[in-house]
């Protein structure tokens, strides 16, 4: 019988996984077509940031020290907004692999 932990686990590798699929069709139309739905994207840009709070922390202490740190509502370059959600994609596919690479050294 699964665990609370393993039961919360898949829900969130659902999650992800419905994540990374939402952003990359967002990523490939906008340079397919360079059209962007700028609500949608931030909408989507913004829950991603409150669901993964280590990765939001870890970008705006980058950000802060570079100098770079800007509301993403006011960005008016919409390669900013597809840039940050490229990056988002990238933290999940990482995340994922290290998760496997994990689970192969318990085993």
């Amino acid at each position: 019988m699964a665990t609370e932990k393993q039961i919360y686990e898949q829900i969130q590798k659902g999650k992800d996984l419905k994540t990374i699929a939402e952003h990359t069709q967002i990523i490939s139309h906008y340079q397919n077509t360079g059209y962007l739905d700028r609500e949608d994207a931030i909408k989507k840009y913004k829950k991603f940031n409150d669901d993964h709070p280590d990765y939001y922390a870890g970008m705006m202490t980058g950000a802060k020290m570079s100098g770079t740190d800007i509301q993403i509502d006011d960005v008016d370059d919409n390669n900013i907004i597809v840039g940050n959600m490229q990056k988002q994609v990238e933290y999940l596919l990482g995340k994922k692999t290290f998760d496997k690479i994990q689970q192969k050294q318990r085993s």
